[in-house]
């Protein structure tokens, strides 16, 4: 039986989605405009020991890191992340895949809450404000699916339009 080559999956196509977890009876979690790159680092201290057969290694719990870079914008995540960064809060993260919706019309995502450990902001003169925002997450990202309202997925792209002229508003 032959194998099937990987899929490459487009990083474009993973989207992060924010909300403070004090606000989760009061919003959606919302997409993070302007995103430009995002990362997960996993890690963990190991403690070698070394014996006469040879090292023994033991991992130690994992830590994981998120960091995110967008445009500063009007977006009200920024300042929200902003004030986080001197209050604590905890934030609650979504990273969405939206190279392949489940047969629910739901998205791979994974799940995961996290404390800011480092906000920045740079201004320089020939370029666009870029916000700089790096997090410890509690615990592990936990893999679910999310669900994305259709709205929010048309931001994303946009739609095909045809060449006559439109007879409805845009939105």
């Amino acid at each position: 039986m032959a194998e099937q080559m990987a899929t490459a999956i487009n990083g474009a196509n993973k989207v992060l989605f924010a909300r403070r977890l004090s606000d989760e009876k009061n919003m959606d979690g919302t997409r993070i405009s302007l995103q430009t790159t995002h990362s997960i680092e996993i890690s963990s201290d190991d403690n070698t020991t070394e014996t006469k057969d040879g090292n023994i290694t033991v991992a130690g719990n994992p830590e994981v890191e998120l960091s995110l870079e967008f445009l500063g914008s009007d977006d009200p995540v920024v300042e929200l992340l902003e004030d986080a960064s001197m209050n604590h809060d905890v934030f609650e993260f979504w990273e969405v895949n939206f190279e392949k919706p489940d047969t629910g019309g739901k998205y791979p995502a994974k799940y995961m809450q996290a404390v800011v450990t480092k906000f920045s902001s740079d201004s320089d003169a020939d370029d666009f404000n870029k916000v700089k925002v790096e997090l410890k997450v509690n615990g592990q990202p936990k893999k679910g699916s999310a669900t994305v309202d259709k709205k929010t997925i048309g931001d994303l792209q946009y739609a095909f339009k045809d060449i006559p002229k439109a007879t409805t508003p845009a939105k």
